[in-house]
């Protein structure tokens, strides 16, 4: 008992540590996150009303009602890490003495980092567990490596406190209690908690939310109540804030429209490019992932096939379905295929039957082996170049914004992930420069910050900076 338990603090040590180290920040979206957790600790609320002099004017992060300011994004992620935010501004003061506040009030990208990488590192504890119901020690950690570093997990999720990282530690933690449920009915009640609490991180959710309350309806009519029971606990909260801040049911970031038209061209475009275009693609950018289909087969033709399995693939294609009907299917200026974040663990799920296949003799298991060996060593190297240099993210918006030129995204000579850049410099997304103005504009802006220390006014300029841009809608 004790060496499993030193090996889960190893497992979670290495991945957040690992993470923390790598230097990408992207606080896009997530921009005001530790803000609303401070607001949360401090005010007793969820406004932002006390940074209003950080705020720009017209912030796509931001929105004004009834002259209260709040978050446009899930408030789910700030309310998780809250207590986190508090041990940190204690810690900072008691330790450092320095003033947490000092931090909020210019931009806490370091901050970000830190929860996202610790959310992680705690899906990847859940998804051994997964995976140790049918492999060995070693084989589950193979599966935990690819889970954390052949994956957007690196690349994006950590890289600041996005939607994606709770909702992928809800999501593995749901489909973990249904696999335990198989023997222990009883596990199945917790779901419900696990659901909803994903469902208020991410609006694209609802899938697995539906889905699973049918399959916990149909498999585990007894605990359906208790189910619904433990759901009532984040649902009820949940509610009871939108009503009070938007009079609606659900918040602002629910209700927008997302341009959904599976009938345009454009449709078919977002099917094929969120799994092989060389900018969004799934199995380009994780092909080891590919297994996690041959991972399918092997299920279904060794008879272990469930009623679990059917609804998980379900949900698997029906998210495809919808981020590839998103206008923005691409998912804005982001590397890799961000908006299968979500995804991750139902794929790592389906992953864990091919490489159990290593453990078969024959001909084939080398084979397989040499196949996963090469798949993980390119879907590592790829996510660490998103992780670790600014160039594949700056690819976005170099020469052309990628929203205006999206063919982009088809040009094999010039993928994202071979970019490099020594240092990250903040430029306007469509700046009116010629290359060689731009070359010398950054190269005055890098001598200004090497002479000066950044002061608030600094943070502040560069949050409202036009390279923090909204990313996609979802």
């Amino acid at each position: 008992m004790r060496s499993k338990l030193w090996l889960l603090c190893l497992i979670f040590l290495v991945v957040c540590f690992t993470h923390c180290r790598s230097k990408v920040v992207t606080p896009y979206d997530s921009g005001y996150s530790i803000h609303l957790a401070t607001s949360l600790l401090q005010e007793g609320d969820l406004d932002l009303d006390e940074y209003r002099e950080l705020i720009p004017p017209n912030d796509y992060r931001v929105i004004e009602v009834d002259g209260h300011l709040y978050s446009r994004y899930p408030v789910g992620p700030s309310v998780l890490v809250a207590p986190f935010v508090d041990l940190v501004e204690t810690f900072s003061k008691d330790v450092f003495r320095i003033p947490f506040a000092s931090i909020v009030q210019g931009q806490p990208a370091g901050v970000e980092r830190l929860c996202g990488s610790l959310f992680v590192a705690a899906t990847a504890l859940v998804l051994f567990a997964i995976a140790r119901q049918r492999l060995s020690v070693g084989l589950s950690l193979l599966v935990v490596f690819i889970f954390a570093f052949c994956t957007s997990s690196w690349s994006v999720v950590s890289r600041a406190l996005w939607q994606h990282g709770p909702s992928m530690l809800f999501l593995s933690a749901t489909l973990w209690v249904l696999l335990r449920a198989r023997e222990e009915p009883r596990f199945a009640q917790y779901a419900g908690l696990f659901l909803a609490a994903a469902y208020t991180m991410r609006p694209t959710n609802a899938l697995p939310v539906l889905l699973l309350t049918a399959y916990v309806a149909l498999e585990h009519r007894a605990w359906l109540w208790r189910f619904l029971a433990w759901a009532s606990v984040v649902a009820v909260p949940f509610l009871g804030y939108n009503l009070a801040t938007s009079g609606e049911i659900l918040p602002w970031y629910y209700r927008q429209p997302q341009n959904f038209d599976p009938l345009r061209w454009r449709f078919l475009e977002g099917l094929a490019g969120t799994l092989v275009s060389p900018g969004r693609g799934l199995f380009l950018y994780s092909s080891v992932l590919l297994f996690s289909l041959l991972g399918a087969v092997v299920l279904a033709r060794s008879g272990r096939w469930s009623r679990l399995d059917s609804f998980l693939v379900l949900w698997l294609v029906g998210h495809w379905l919808s981020i590839s009907s998103f206008a923005n299917w691409w998912g804005g200026t982001v590397f890799g295929p961000r908006l299968f974040a979500d995804l991750i663990p139902g794929l790592i799920y389906f992953l864990v039957p091919a490489v159990e296949r290593l453990r078969t003799p024959g001909r084939a298991r080398w084979g397989l082996a040499v196949g996963l060996g090469v798949t993980t060593l390119a879907s590592f190297g790829i996510h660490r170049a998103g992780a670790t240099d600014y160039g594949p993210w700056d690819w976005n918006i170099d020469r052309t914004h990628i929203d205006q030129d999206r063919a982009r995204l088809w040009n094999w000579s010039d993928p994202p992930f071979l970019r490099r850049r020594s240092e990250h410099v903040i430029v306007p997304a469509a700046s009116p420069l010629p290359p060689e103005q731009r070359k010398a504009e950054r190269k005055r802006r890098r001598e200004e910050r090497r002479a000066k220390p950044p002061t608030q006014g600094d943070l502040r300029v560069s949050f409202s900076s036009p390279r923090f841009e909204e990313v996609a809608p979802l």
